[in-house]
């Protein structure tokens, strides 16, 4: 990656550290990570999880969720959505090849939640989205932001 594509690079991912942050403050969410479609964590807001361990499950996930999305028809798989006894998982795609996955408790207003992604993800791809490919790791990003 040239000098600019790292500037840029952990500009996006700073952006989307921050649409974790505001999300997790929400007193229903539980957790928040960015993940790459092929199993990488890109950053996490996951206080009981381990980031790397949730990323794979959340890979997995969209790949049988993109294979149910063919049974619907043509297009993309968008947002999925599994519901447990304790609450909630949603993943919602940003692009392609990121994914954020928010882990809810059960009051969760589900629709003003879906909203809200559909929002910040809109502002976030609107303005430089992160990409699997061009994301440094948070680990990557926070050592370039401190280099000592």
């Amino acid at each position: 990656m040239s000098a600019p594509e790292v500037t840029a690079a952990v500009d996006a991912i700073g952006d989307a550290e921050a649409m974790l942050r505001r999300l997790a403050r929400r007193p229903e969410v539980r957790g928040v990570l960015l993940a790459s479609a092929d199993g990488r964590a890109l950053a996490s807001e996951l206080a009981d999880r381990e980031p790397a361990a949730a990323a794979a499950v959340v890979a997995s996930t969209l790949a049988l969720g993109a294979r149910l999305g063919e049974l619907g028809g043509d297009g993309a798989v968008r947002e999925l959505l599994v519901r447990s006894e304790a609450g909630y998982v949603v993943l919602h795609a940003i692009t392609d090849d990121v994914v954020v996955a928010v882990v809810a408790t059960a009051a969760v207003n589900l629709a003003r939640l879906r909203l809200e992604l559909r929002d910040e993800t809109k502002a976030l791809t609107a303005t430089k989205a992160p990409t699997a490919t061009n994301t440094p790791t948070t680990q990557q990003t926070q050592h370039r932001r401190n280099p000592c």
